[in-house]
């Protein structure tokens, strides 16, 4: 059985990551003890995750 879901609407922008990268990330800053996201923005730099979404995009 296949439950893989397709939706193709081509309503709202493309994400630039995929809901696993965020949930890394997320998992990420929790390994690092970053506790808020105003700290793991800041110490993240775009060379490190050049597609990196912004903070406001993030929550």
């Amino acid at each position: 059985m296949n439950f893989e879901l397709e939706f193709k609407s081509g309503i709202g922008r493309k994400p630039k990551i995929t809901d696993l990268e965020v949930v890394a990330l997320s998992f990420t800053a929790e390994f690092m003890s970053i506790d808020s996201e105003n700290s793991l923005f800041k110490q993240i730099s775009l060379s490190e995750i050049p597609n990196l979404i912004e903070r406001s995009q993030f929550n």
